[in-house]
């Protein structure tokens, strides 16, 4: 499908580099500015246009997961408009991680209500605790494997499995490993069970 306006695919892998699903994302080449930037500073009543216009890809692409972003204030207060853009392939990401637990708590019992999947993303910057995945209850949760990057493998690879090994047993939810740049991350990633990954590195293999 032709992409809708402002929207880029970023797509999720497993490790035999199938694509499992996709994270759609406002593209900064159509609005001028930093990415994060614009995420951080937008309004809620933006921030639901987008995520209308991004969960078209949920009714295009039904036989993939479809992960959209969208600001914990943003999904609490306009629950009743995204309860019609539900659909079973949507996961819908909670970006932000500087929220206060009353904020969480709401985030949760809307998820329940509505009934839709939710990823955490960015897990192990920021405030990412424990505290957010009990009050959330996610699906998925993505670990910025930038935050790791800089140890050792060994090091590197026993931290990541107490995280995921937390993120398991607090939540049961799937990890997803994200930012992934070296081909190092995907070995850890088999030795320990982690099957789901995105990143820059799928784009050095296709160049």
């Amino acid at each position: 499908m032709d992409a809708p306006p402002l929207s880029r695919r970023e797509p999720i892998l497993d490790l035999f580099w199938h694509v499992w699903g996709y994270e759609i994302l406002t593209d900064s080449g159509v609005i001028l500015g930093d990415r994060e930037f614009i995420f951080d500073n937008l309004s809620e009543f933006l921030d639901i246009l987008l995520f209308e216009i991004h969960t078209e890809y949920a009714e295009e692409l039904k036989d993939t997961y479809i992960f959209v972003n969208i600001r914990p204030t943003t999904f609490i207060l306009f629950a009743d408009r995204i309860r019609r853009l539900v659909k079973p392939n949507l996961v819908i990401e909670i970006r932000e991680d500087r929220t206060d637990a009353r904020i969480l708590e709401s985030i949760g019992e809307v998820k329940e209500k509505l009934g839709v999947k939710l990823c955490i993303d960015d897990f192990g910057t920021g405030s990412s605790n424990i505290e957010r995945l009990i009050l959330l209850r996610p699906d998925f949760v993505k670990v910025d494997m930038r935050v790791l990057s800089p140890l050792p493998y060994a090091c590197r690879k026993s931290a990541l499995k107490n995280l995921a090994s937390l993120i398991y047993e607090t939540t049961r939810a799937q990890v997803i490993l994200e930012k992934v740049e070296n081909p190092e991350d995907l070995d850890i990633a088999a030795e320990i069970g982690i099957s789901l990954w995105q990143g820059f590195l799928h784009l050095k293999k296709s160049r």
